[in-house]
């Protein structure tokens, strides 16, 4: 149940920070946007309060004594402001750490997309899809956040580099090595793609 309440709290805090995409978006657009945000993070709170009082009830059932902490309601006027995906492209020319406030994957995707086709302009050529670079790029900087301080840029070069995914018609194990510290990590990272 514990997992419950943090699951509804983290979907709370991400639907806050929520990126919505499409360019030129007109004030009323904004408008029922952010109105439409406010509305779900009202809906997550009392989803959460009854969650929390089902979670009392059947602690009272079952006769354990239990601690519950009640997170501060969020005030609609703390909802953060809805962004434009030019916005989003500007921030992350400097770092990432707005990646995984990045709630919406169709986003994310035309991000990935939109890198892979500068790295095309520039002569490299990325096979695999977006989509699975974005899951990629998700599930390693929550086992590694810092790799977010980074411009997305290289973020994604890197991450496209240790999948063999980076061609520019140079040797990719010499681009490989040049990430990884060592050579147990280098032959690792082979291992894990099958090529040794």
């Amino acid at each position: 149940m514990n997992r419950i309440v943090l699951g509804i709290l983290l979907c709370s805090l991400v639907l806050i920070s929520k990126v919505y995409a499409g360019g030129a978006v007109t004030g009323r657009q904004k408008a029922q946007k952010a109105a439409a945000q406010r509305q779900a993070v009202v809906q997550q709170a009392v989803v959460q309060k009854t969650l929390i009082e089902r979670q009392k009830q059947m602690a009272v059932e079952q006769g354990v004594e239990q601690v519950i902490e009640v997170p501060k309601p969020v005030d609609e006027f703390e909802v953060a402001e809805v962004v434009d995906f030019d916005q989003v492209w500007k921030s992350l020319e400097s770092s990432s750490q707005a990646w995984p406030l990045i709630i919406d994957q169709e986003v994310k995707v035309m991000i990935v997309q939109k890198f892979i086709d500068q790295f095309h302009r520039k002569g490299a050529v990325i096979q695999k899809p977006p989509q699975y670079y974005v899951n990629l790029i998700d599930g390693m900087s929550q086992q590694n956040p810092s790799m977010l301080s980074q411009p997305f840029e290289q973020v994604f070069q890197v991450v496209a580099v240790i999948e063999y995914d980076f061609d520019t018609g140079k040797d990719k194990d010499v681009l490989a090595r040049k990430v990884f510290p060592d050579e147990k990590s280098f032959e690792a990272n082979k291992k894990r793609l099958g090529l040794r």
